[in-house]
This record gives structure tokens, C-alpha cells and sequence, in this order.
């Protein structure tokens, strides 16, 4: 008896021994975080969160509002690839791990001694500031915690902090969070700010019309929210403008995972672990553009949008399309989590029910909302309104009346309307094509020719063309592409188009930035991802550059271009190349030698070119 007891005693311990070894063997295996680990760290930025035209790809970790802080290896693996850019992701390095796995470290002020000699040596064999060096294996290995880099704020970024990626075997970047750092505390819950509901068909109603309605969240109690009753019918999805926090920061960072249930059912899910590159400008499509477009907000939708290709959403089922019928009220919870499992709850009541537009508005001229494939049409009242195609009309009846006006409901698919009468007014639509997704389509328009490639085009683009004195109107700024399209202006006289003239775009704030285009002498191309209000511009100002100092025994200098922007530029010292360093941010380059010990001195040339072509050329004698 006491031979078995001590056989089990001994088989307990060495059970404990063994879990406690690959419990060790485990934690082993996380990936070390990658500053200073141990301590207490907070980030600016998550995976996924909504940017202005992408998912951000992996977690921006705070150093302090400082550059120069130690960036460590997360784990043993050799060094794949080393970019250095005035934007994007600066200066960059990229570690590939036995797992398979890649870690990326951006934006850099410095690499470790060894490796930025090696990058020195690059970027004068190339003779090109911007770098992008792939390596073989066996050239730079790397232990778990070996120093590789210094944090900076270089490229694209908005302030000091290093980007920090975990990319999987495909190179897509996943979500870091998951490997359980303990140097970021988060136990907040997300916010939501608004929920929007919207009608799915030209049958559906919110609130008695068709078109979308926002509810302002309030909260509850801790991580629940509610919003006022909707009164809807039909077909509708939701949308949401919610955000997340973390405990010491002020950061606002995305959401991991949504999920919608009506009376106690799931009817839709998605999950952001991660986002392929290929597929970030999807982002225009998961979330609605024209509130981004109009008003800054980001709100995605908790619904499946045909256009949207992500792959987040584990079931194709749960589409998130919410079918209200009269007389029930559907229960529905919004279940937001962030990274760290954190859960909030907004609840909402859905009451299926027919209700008329609770309106005051005054009688107004015939207007027009385009939302894809309804023509929502607002004037005066009317039975029916007489919608004009090229060779002949048709007419929408009186979907319903808001206030002193009616509102008809065209489906664009019967018929593009060239003009909408209602009474004795009428309103030229300048509709003027219907250009399919998915295929090469060209079309040759009123002034001008327009090419889409099978991956230009989200969804069907009904195309607007007006000419308003030297403003060309293509299309609207909430009209936003997959890729680019290929316009061409054809109703130009040669006598207008000098070598300085380019196509510029009018942004959101009136003001004009430079799209660029080719003249072949009769026409002039340009390519576009946003429509919008175009117009031709000349830029005969060259770039402007003024000393700024003598830092470190290298020559600084500021370089600005307001027009068109900087587009190349190449120094030399007594006649051999030297490398410039460019900072966009501040408008400023600055040399660096090779041989540090040989003083710059002697005769040094500057040229800058702009986006037009206009050249600077700047000497100095030193």
C-alpha cells in the first residue's frame, strides 16, 4: 500500500512538473513585446481599426511622444527585407521567425549600427533614398530580445511610435493582441456613439421614409447601452458608429468582433483578426462612404454588402438583413468586443410598423439621392413623376408624402433618367451612362472617354457628366472606386494645353490638389480612384529650397512644392552622387555621407523636380 501511494505521489509531482514545464515551454514560445518588456505600455493604434482608406495592419505602440527607444526582436528568425521610404512605413525592417510567422517594426529613426552601414552601402550602390533590400537567410540572424532598431516617427506617421506586425505565412497581418502581452492593460468595454438603421429594398421604411435614420446611444450601466424604439418595415440593416478605449490613454481604437442577434438568434457576425493588404480598400464597402465622405464618421455595416469581398465573416448565412413585419417588436442586441475579449451591449427595439413620415419641411424643387440602386426623388406634390430616359419616359408614383412635398422611388436598373419632371418643373439629372462592375468597360462620353478595368468598380457606377465653365462634374465625391479609372478629355483645344497644364481634383475643403495626366496633343489622360469636380490647372513654379543648417557636418534644407508636390530629386558633391535623406512631413532633406570622416566640402548641386515637371537646381558651395 505505501509502494502504491508513493508511486502516486511520485506520478502527481511528476505530472505537476511536466505541465509546469510546458506551461513554461508555452509562455516561452509568446512573442516578447518588442520595447522595453515588463513594463507597463499603452498603444495609439490596434488591428483593423477604420483609417481614412484602409484597416490599420497591426498595433502602434506610445514611446512617450520620444524617438530613440531600443526596438527589440520578438523572437529568434532572420532578417527578410529592410524598406526605407519617405512615406508609408519609413524606415522598416521585417523578421521572419521558425513559426513561419513575420514580425514588422516600422517606422524607425535608426537601424543598429550593422545593419545601417549595410543600408548606407544599398542606398548608394542604388543611388536612391527610397530602398526596398530583400535578403537572403543566412544574413542577418537575430535572437528572441537582440536589439535590431531604435523607434522613430519616420515615413507616414503621425507622431512618435513604432508600428509593430505579426503577418502569418500568407504575409497577412494578424492581430498581435492574441499572443497575450501583459505590458497593455485593457479592461474598457466599447462605446457605441450611434446606431443606423436603413432600408434593404425599395419596399422598406424607416421611420415611415426611405433612407437612413440615426439613434444616439445612452448608456445604461457598464458596457449597456440602448437606443429610442425604431418604428421600421421591411427589409433594413444596421449600421454602427462605436469606438474603443483603454485604461491611461485617450487613444479611441477599433473593434475586433460584432455580432448582431434578433429575438435571442444570431443574424450576423464579423471578425477582424486579419486583413489581407489586396483587400484594405474594401473598406469603403464594409463601412458607409457617404458619412465618411460628408461628415468624417466611419460606421460600418452590420449587414453583408454585395460589393464587400473581406473575408470576415465565419458564416455567408448570417447576412445581417433584418426582415420587419407589422404589428411584432424584434428584441436586438449589438454585441461589440475589442481585442482583449472587453464586451459592450446596445440594445434595440425594432417595431415592424407602417408609420408616416414625421415631417414639417416646406415645399422644395425636385432633388435627387442616389443610393445604389434607388433614386430617391423629393418635390413638389404630385401623383407621379415623369422620368425621362434617352428615347423615351416613364413615371414613378408617389411613394409617400413628406410634408408639404411627395417622394417617388426609381429603380435605376428599369431605365437611366436623363431628366425628372413633376409638374410643370423638371431637373436635368446628368446621368449619362451605366457602367457594370467586374468587367473591362469603355465608354465614350460628352466630353470626355472613360475606361474601367474587371477591377475598377465596387458596384454598378451610375455616371453623372456636367460641364460648369472650366469645372468638369464626373460623377460624386461620394462615388469612390476599387482601383482606378482611365479618363480622358476630349473637348480640349491645343491652344489652351501648355507643357505646365495637369488635371487637378477639388477636395472636400474646396480646396484644388494635383491629379497629374499625359497630353498627347489633342487629348489629355488622367487616372482617378474618387470622382468628383476636375478642372486643368498650370503649375510654371518651381520647387523652392533654402539653407536651413550645417547639423552633424551635413547640410540641411528645406524643399517645398505647394502645387504639385515633389516628384524626384538627386544631389551631387563635386560632381559624385551623395544621398539626400527626405522628410515630407517637414519639408526638409538633409546629406549623409558615406565616410563620415571625410568633411563635406567642395561644390554642391540640388536638383528638385515637382509633379509638373518645373525644376530647381540649387548650388552651394561648402
Amino acid at each position: 500500500m505505501r509502494a502504491l501511494i508513493l508511486l502516486s505521489f511520485i506520478l502527481s509531482l511528476f505530472h505537476i512538473q511536466s505541465a509546469n514545464a510546458q506551461a513554461a515551454l508555452e509562455d516561452e514560445s509568446k512573442y516578447l513585446f518588442p520595447m522595453y518588456p515588463g513594463q507597463r505600455h499603452y498603444f495609439s493604434g490596434t488591428l483593423a481599426e477604420l483609417r481614412a482608406s484602409h484597416f490599420h495592419g497591426g498595433l502602434d505602440i506610445k514611446t512617450g511622444g520620444k524617438i530613440g527607444w531600443p526596438v527589440l526582436a520578438a523572437e529568434e528568425g532572420y532578417l527578410s527585407r529592410i524598406r526605407v521610404s519617405p512615406v508609408g512605413y519609413g524606415q522598416a525592417v521585417y523578421l521572419i521567425h521558425p513559426n513561419g510567422e513575420t514580425t514588422v517594426y516600422a517606422h524607425l529613426d535608426k537601424f543598429i549600427p550593422e545593419l545601417a552601414e549595410f543600408v548606407l552601402e544599398e542606398q548608394y550602390k542604388q543611388k536612391k533614398f527610397a530602398v526596398d533590400i530583400a535578403l537572403p537567410k543566412d544574413k542577418y540572424l537575430f535572437e528572441k530580445g537582440e536589439k535590431i532598431a531604435y523607434s522613430g516617427n519616420t515615413g507616414s506617421s503621425g507622431g512618435p511610435h513604432l508600428h509593430f506586425e505579426v503577418r502569418d505565412s500568407l504575409e497577412r497581418p494578424m492581430n498581435p493582441v492574441k499572443y497575450n502581452f501583459k505590458e497593455v492593460v485593457d479592461n474598457t468595454p466599447p462605446t457605441p456613439i450611434r446606431l443606423v438603421v436603413k432600408p434593404l429594398d425599395i419596399q422598406a421604411r424607416v421611420e415611415g421614409a426611405y433612407g437612413r435614420e440615426d439613434y444616439l446611444a445612452t448608456p445604461t450601466g457598464k458596457g449597456k447601452y440602448k437606443v429610442p424604439t425604431v418604428k421600421a418595415f421591411g427589409t433594413v440593416g444596421l449600421e454602427l458608429q462605436a469606438y474603443d478605449k483603454a485604461e491611461g490613454a485617450y487613444n479611441k481604437y477599433g473593434l475586433n468582433k460584432i455580432e448582431v442577434l434578433v429575438d435571442g438568434e444570431m443574424v450576423y457576425q464579423h471578425v477582424l483578426e486579419y486583413i489581407p493588404f489586396d483587400d484594405n480598400r474594401y473598406i469603403h464597402a464594409f463601412t458607409d462612404y457617404n458619412s465618411w465622405d460628408k461628415y468624417r464618421r466611419k460606421i460600418q455595416k452590420l449587414y453583408h454588402d454585395p460589393s464587400n469581398k473581406l473575408q470576415i465573416y465565419p458564416s455567408k448565412e448570417l447576412n445581417g438583413q433584418i426582415k420587419l413585419e407589422k404589428g411584432h417588436t424584434y428584441k436586438t442586441e449589438i454585441r461589440m468586443y475589442d481585442s482583449f475579449g472587453n464586451m459592450s451591449v446596445l440594445k434595440a427595439d425594432l417595431l415592424g410598423d407602417v408609420t408616416d413620415v414625421k415631417s414639417s419641411s416646406k415645399q422644395s424643387h425636385i432633388s435627387y439621392v442616389l443610393d445604389r440602386n434607388i433614386l430617391k426623388i423629393k418635390g413638389p406634390k404630385a401623383e407621379k413623376a415623369e422620368i425621362g430616359m434617352q428615347f423615351y419616359s416613364d413615371e414613378a408614383l408617389e411613394a409617400y408624402e413628406d410634408g408639404e412635398n411627395s417622394v417617388f422611388l426609381w429603380d435605376m436598373r428599369n431605365g437611366l433618367p436623363s431628366y425628372i419632371k413633376i409638374g410643370d418643373e423638371a431637373l436635368n439629372t446628368y446621368f449619362t451612362q451605366m457602367i457594370p462592375a467586374g468587367v473591362e468597360y469603355n465608354y465614350y462620353g460628352t466630353f470626355a472617354d472613360f475606361h474601367s478595368s474587371e477591377k475598377t468598380l465596387f458596384d454598378t457606377l451610375y455616371l453623372t457628366e456636367e460641364k460648369v465653365g472650366e469645372v468638369y462634374k464626373i460623377g460624386k465625391s461620394n462615388q469612390v472606386l476599387l482601383k482606378s479609372m482611365a479618363i480622358t478629355l476630349t473637348d480640349l483645344d491645343s491652344a489652351d494645353v501648355t507643357p505646365h497644364t495637369s488635371v487637378y481634383k477639388q477636395g472636400r475643403r474646396g480646396t484644388w490638389s494635383f491629379v497629374g495626366g499625359k497630353w498627347d496633343g489633342e487629348t489629355m489622360t488622367f487616372h482617378t480612384r474618387e470622382l468628383g469636380k476636375f478642372r486643368l490647372q498650370e503649375d510654371r513654379e518651381a520647387p523652392t529650397v533654402k539653407y536651413i543648417g550645417r547639423p552633424n557636418g551635413e547640410l540641411a534644407l528645406r524643399v517645398e512644392d505647394d502645387i504639385s508636390g515633389i516628384r524626384s530629386y538627386e544631389a551631387t558633391l563635386n560632381g559624385e552622387w551623395i544621398l539626400v535623406k527626405f522628410d515630407p512631413k517637414r519639408d526638409r532633406m538633409e546629406t549623409e555621407r558615406k565616410d563620415k570622416s571625410i568633411p563635406l566640402k567642395g561644390k554642391f548641386v540640388l536638383k528638385v523636380v515637382d509633379g509638373q515637371g518645373n525644376e530647381k537646381v540649387y548650388e552651394r558651395t561648402l
